[in-house]
């Protein structure tokens, strides 16, 4: 689908050990709502990056950019309000969707400006807790 819509996706793997416990499908559910959502701010074609950053210290963080023109800062806002779209088709529901699923995780979500053109979603998930040590209750 990106193919025909003229859109190069980029993905970059930020180095470090990129773990955390998911629901595949819903989180799959997730980044397909964001990609979509970038692919038709871009319907002209451009380039569509999914950036990883697992350093350890931090959440693991995914990062879903456009070259589209960008949301303007009072609709960016509400983009995560069940119904809001503006778009003239859709439920408006996507996001809202992507954020529950995001924060059923135990993670969160914001939407920001990208420079010089497009829009930033970023997506941070904990990190599973590393193991008890052996003979610890």
């Amino acid at each position: 689908d990106l193919e025909r819509r003229g859109v190069c996706l980029v993905v970059e793997h930020g180095g470090g050990e990129d773990t955390a416990r998911i629901d595949e499908p819903r989180l799959r559910q997730a980044m397909f709502n964001l990609m979509r959502n970038a692919a038709d701010a871009m319907p002209d074609g451009g380039t569509l990056r999914i950036t990883t950053d697992a350093s350890p210290a931090r959440p693991l963080e995914l990062s879903i950019e456009d070259e589209g023109p960008g949301i303007d800062e009072g609709v960016r806002d509400r983009v995560f309000e069940p119904f809001f779209t503006t778009k003239g088709h859709g439920t408006g529901l996507g996001l809202a969707i992507t954020r529950q699923i995001v924060e059923a995780h135990g993670g969160a979500i914001e939407c920001e400006p990208r420079a010089p053109r497009g829009t930033r979603f970023i997506v941070r998930l904990p990190r599973p807790a590393p193991p008890a040590p052996l003979g610890a209750t």
